[in-house]
């Protein structure tokens, strides 16, 4: 039987519509270039770190940023594992502004042995699973039953067809949710599903000219709120293909986390501009400082070396910017030595967060309902 999923496209038509206004608003910021490539840099780490804790690696995302910036000859497995997702959802945006590539078997595989290479416990990088593959908490009870091998080569061919086939019947975000939950719900590969299937919604998302300027990143849907993903997941039911076909609420899930993203993001591009000058001549700061300021908020926390790579500056300039904004109480101090750290503080946060909170606001939001099988 083909794959035919349920969904009611009239009820997720506000949020579509919200998105596509969000979406083009993002689309028309004037984006200075040096904060544009610090946008995009800091959000292709902070995805790789999103992905991958789901799944239970223990890097921070700071460790994350500093991994990308200079790779040991000799990582551990944590490592290569986010330095495997960088690659794989690399790979998935190169491929995805190729019109004569398509989805298919074989760019899943692909996707599969990028992210699982060198780090592959059961020697099947790219090879779909012969063997069932169950769901299991931590106690090694079944949470969810996937459908069995002898039937998975079959399935995996419909999703594909099907995700060719509804191109040009539903939107492409509709599209991308619904090919993201199936391939989750297959489980075809004996390890990495979740982050291969992460890399595939990246990539359908690409194609179809949603990369929202890399500054907004598929895995922020799912690992801004992981209790909240594998809850919606399992409302499908513990047996493949589930006690609920309608992806109707999957759907409205997946855009409305999406939404929330874009229109955070989308407020804080915004109003930054504005912000930093208004910082900058509050405290009679030249504009490089300023910026740097700009960095160190987006980034959370860094170190003096990741500020004079950012900024493009020596060290020396990098210390002395980063203890001028000590100095003014806008940033603090953690750790010593090569450990020191620079996180910003209020009272510029209390500002984003206004901004935040204005955003949310604007954000639909669904009536929750608790998961049928909770864990």
């Amino acid at each position: 039987m083909p794959f035919e999923p349920r969904v009611d496209t009239a009820e997720l038509q506000p949020l579509i519509d919200a998105l596509e206004r969000a979406r083009q608003d993002l689309e028309a910021l004037e984006v200075p270039s040096m904060l544009a490539g610090w946008l995009r840099q800091l959000a292709e780490a902070r995805g790789s770190h999103m992905s991958t804790r789901i799944e239970g690696n223990a890097m921070s995302e700071q460790e994350v940023r500093d991994l990308f910036a200079h790779a040991p000859r000799r990582p551990d497995v944590a490592a290569i594992e986010n330095l495997n997702y960088r690659d794989a959802v690399r790979f998935a945006y190169q491929v995805a502004g190729d019109p004569a590539l398509d989805v298919d078997g074989g760019l899943i595989r692909a996707l599969h042995f990028l992210v699982v290479r060198e780090v592959d416990p059961y020697g099947t990088a790219g090879q779909y699973r012969t063997t069932q593959n169950a769901v299991l908490n931590p106690r090694r009870e079944v949470l969810y039953m996937p459908p069995l091998e002898t039937q998975l080569r079959q399935l995996m061919d419909d999703l594909v067809q099907w995700t060719r086939a509804a191109r040009g019947q539903q939107h492409p975000l509709v599209l991308a949710a619904i090919a993201h939950a199936e391939f989750i719900n297959l489980h075809p590969f004996d390890d990495g599903n979740g982050r291969t299937g992460r890399a595939l919604t990246s990539y359908l998302l690409a194609r179809a000219g949603w990369r929202l300027r890399g500054f907004v990143r598929a895995e922020q849907i799912f690992g801004a709120d992981i209790e909240a993903y594998y809850a919606e997941l399992r409302r499908f039911g513990p047996r493949y293909p589930g006690q609920h076909v309608d992806f109707t609420p999957w759907v409205r899930w997946f855009l409305a986390s999406l939404l929330r993203e874009t229109l955070v993001d989308d407020a804080v591009i915004g109003a930054w501009p504005q912000i930093a000058s208004d910082f900058a001549e509050k405290y009679r700061l030249p504009s490089r400082t300023a910026a740097g300021f700009g960095y160190v908020r987006l980034a959370r926390s860094v170190s003096s070396g990741e500020y004079a790579r950012a900024l493009g500056v020596s060290g020396a300039t990098a210390v002395s910017d980063l203890n001028s904004l000590v100095t003014l109480g806008a940033v603090e101090r953690v750790g010593r030595g090569r450990a020191t750290r620079y996180r910003s503080v209020r009272p510029f946060d209390e500002v984003l967060a206004r901004i935040r909170a204005d955003a949310l606001q604007l954000m639909p939001h669904p009536p929750r309902q608790p998961p049928p099988n909770p864990p």
